[in-house]
């Protein structure tokens, strides 16, 4: 895909509860907490604004969250939870949608086009991204992770899903 076909939806929202890592860290919520000095949501706009592929972006977020960094971004109240969020965001926005969770300050530009290239190829309805146990236990630094374990591997989330056909959201 060369010109912006796509859409990306930012999950921003806050547990009920609030965040135990943002309150140690004195952050109003989690996608604020600062990481090289700017914060983490911060990270993420900018890295899918270096992608060509994604024209809109919106951001859920609670409505008493602080201002989200600027840019060409739309700013839209989190549902009452993240499934219920991304059913807005994608009634709002429709196919195809890229959905990730504001604190992955560390996704690079190259991973979002790379997963989006391998939705597009796969021809699937929704897919969700995955990296294998051996992927991770090679990354240097390597996050300690939950896994899911199946017959052929461990796997674990990577918060990057795409939503690529109307029909997606029934």
């Amino acid at each position: 895909m060369t010109a912006p076909g796509w859409r990306a939806l930012v999950l921003a929202g806050e547990r009920p509860e609030g965040d135990p890592l943002a309150a140690a860290e004195g952050a109003p919520c989690k996608a604020f907490i600062p990481i090289a000095g700017r914060p983490m949501i911060a990270h993420v706009l900018g890295t899918l604004a270096e992608v060509a592929e994604i024209g809109e972006v919106a951001v859920t977020i609670a409505p008493d969250a602080p201002a989200i960094p600027p840019g060409p971004w739309q700013r839209r109240a989190a549902a009452a939870g993240p499934s219920a969020s991304v059913a807005e965001g994608f009634a709002a926005l429709g196919a195809p949608l890229l959905v990730v969770t504001a604190d992955h300050p560390m996704l690079t530009a190259a991973t979002v086009r790379a997963f989006l290239r391998a939705a597009e190829a796969h021809g699937a309805t929704a897919i969700a991204g995955v990296a294998t146990a051996d992927v991770v236990a090679r990354a240097e630094d390597a996050p300690r992770r939950t896994m899911m374990r199946f017959r052929g591997g461990a796997v674990t989330g990577c918060n990057l899903f795409a939503l690529l056909r109307p029909d997606a959201g029934t």
